[in-house]
């Protein structure tokens, strides 16, 4: 994963915490029914599933900020009807950026690693706001209200110099949704290849290029490059055309072998075996 999305992550978590310590000691004895503000997350959790069906996950981080500066303004109100908005609120952006985080995780497919750096990245940030509000407990409100604002809009503005810095980083949350299922490697190939080669191939295979498959890999595109050399080793090819046909030549193979697994597959498969790919690769993209 790109450190800039794990800063990301870590800084809105911290707010997070930052906020649930200063929401929670009003809101508890107020709330107008103990448990509603679950629903208000849960709600966020499916407006950003709908987004993500139509592409729109670009989206999430935005709305999740937003909805934490809402959260800020609504505490400043006086009476249990502002904390409980507050939290109700900070719930609902609790869950697009729980979402988010998600969307980061499958990106390019779940892995151990990936996995354990959001996680690790979201309870560090819980933890940090949670101190930060027992250092800050005595300070009046009025003096914490800039920096309340501040570090939210500090969000937003790392966030789109990223996008612009970056426009692969953001591929991989744009694109979750809608990434198609990578081709079948045929057998004989994907025995000699270690997993992470695997998982670059059939990256490359879809038609990414080489700073595309980067961040979806968790890995820089130089390394890209040299997993591709050991592919190009392995598979006694020299270039990237050279793998589209030999994958192309070795899953025709195992079709006519009457493969199960090639006969299972031969819907995803096909469009890749019967031209598509070399289309794809005659011009070549790393």
């Amino acid at each position: 994963i790109q450190y800039p999305l794990l800063l990301l992550i870590f800084l809105f978590q911290c707010l997070g915490g930052l906020m649930y310590g200063k929401i929670a000691p009003d809101y508890t004895p107020h709330a107008f029914y103990p448990g509603l503000e679950v629903l208000f997350y849960i709600l966020a959790i499916l407006v950003s599933m709908v987004l993500a069906t139509k592409g729109k996950t670009d989206l999430l981080f935005p709305l999740g900020v937003v909805m934490a500066v809402g959260s800020f303004s609504l505490l400043h109100g006086q009476g249990m009807v502002w904390d409980n908005l507050g939290m109700y609120a900070m719930q609902g952006a609790s869950g697009f950026i729980d979402f988010f985080s998600v969307t980061i995780i499958l990106a390019g497919g779940a892995t151990n690693r990936r996995t354990q750096q959001v996680i690790g990245v979201t309870c560090l940030g819980i933890l940090t706001g949670r101190i930060i509000t027992g250092v800050t407990n005595s300070i009046p409100p009025a003096y914490l209200a800039p920096g309340q604002l501040i570090l939210p809009l500090l969000l937003l503005v790392l966030y789109y110099y990223e996008r612009s810095r970056h426009p692969a980083v953001v591929k991989v949350i744009e694109k979750t949704a809608e990434k198609p299922s990578p081709p079948i490697l045929p057998r004989q190939l994907a025995g000699k290849l270690a997993p992470k080669e695997r998982l670059v191939l059939e990256m490359v295979l879809t038609g990414k290029s080489f700073a595309e498959v980067a961040p979806l890999a968790g890995i820089s595109a130089s390394s890209v490059k040299t997993y591709m050399c050991r592919i190009y080793q392995k598979t006694g090819v020299s270039c990237r055309k050279e793998v589209v046909a030999l994958v192309e030549e070795l899953l025709a193979e195992e079709r006519q072998r009457g493969d199960p697994s090639a006969e299972a597959n031969t819907e995803s498969t096909t469009e890749f075996a019967e031209g598509s790919l070399s289309d794809v690769f005659l011009a070549e993209r790393g």
